[in-house]
């Protein structure tokens, strides 16, 4: 599925407009898109058409150690569809986070070699 980016009470949500659904992000896609500057994200976000697929608890339960069981929350998980990028484009794209930062979005955010953050 693809959809738009929308900020909706402080959290990052995708919204399928084909679809008619808004869904809150995974809560390490939301995290790592608030450590990102605003022109940041105005320059390669904004009105941008991402990627997603949406999990659900039982999909993927380490997205929900915050959440109670047994909610039904749908969640979307931003997935890459630009596989050609190498490490090196990929270290200088995220050089400007500081050391701890870079290497928690490597971990979290990039699972080499099928999906990685889409910007």
């Amino acid at each position: 599925m693809q959809g738009k980016l929308e900020l909706i009470h402080n959290v990052w949500h995708i919204e399928a407009i084909r679809d008619q659904l808004s869904v809150p992000l995974c809560k390490r896609h939301d995290d790592y898109i608030k450590g990102l500057s605003k022109e940041y994200v105005e320059q390669y976000a904004k009105d941008k058409l991402f990627d997603f697929e949406l999990i659900n608890e039982f999909s993927n339960p380490e997205e929900y150690k915050d959440s109670s069981w047994g909610e039904g929350e749908v969640q979307a998980v931003l997935v890459n569809t630009n596989r050609s990028e190498t490490w090196e484009q990929i270290f200088f794209k995220y050089n400007h986070l500081p050391d701890g930062e870079f290497i928690d979005t490597l971990n979290t955010s990039y699972h080499p070699p099928k999906t990685k953050m889409p910007f």
